[in-house]
């Protein structure tokens, strides 16, 4: 089996960082993983790569969110929406508002309210994909 793995640099400034596409296979069997996307512009750039250069028919096997930070996770919308992506592998934050709580500066958050801002953030719709929780 043969496997590739691509660095793409995501953000500018003081906020860079990376998305990662690895793609396995032989021949005409090849996979596609996806970890992160980054910010929302370079989402759509991203989407620009993987239809250049793997096709624009490209499916993604797995797409995976680290973690729901904004030059993480908002670029994975663009993913979503611009490629058929087969699973999504991301946590979901609002499983653990509880523990997430004291972190936050406004002291006035319930555990549920939390737990719902998040849900109501990180909502993204229209989606009838295979969700995988990781956490």
């Amino acid at each position: 089996m043969n496997c590739e793995i691509e660095f793409l640099p995501v953000g500018t400034g003081s906020r860079p960082g990376d998305a990662i596409v690895v793609r396995y296979g032989e021949d005409n069997n090849w996979q596609l993983i996806v970890i992160d996307g980054g910010t929302l512009d370079t989402g759509k750039d991203l989407v620009v790569h993987l239809k250049t250069t793997f096709g624009f028919n490209v499916v993604i096997t797995h797409a995976l969110v680290t973690h729901p930070d904004t030059d993480h996770a908002s670029g994975m919308r663009e993913i979503l929406e611009g490629l058929p992506v087969e699973n999504l592998w991301v946590n979901l934050p609002w499983n653990f508002a509880a523990e997430a709580r004291p972190y936050f500066v406004d002291k006035n958050w319930t555990e549920q309210g939390l737990a719902n801002e998040l849900r109501k953030e990180l909502k993204w719709t229209g989606l009838s994909r295979q969700f995988l929780c990781l956490f």
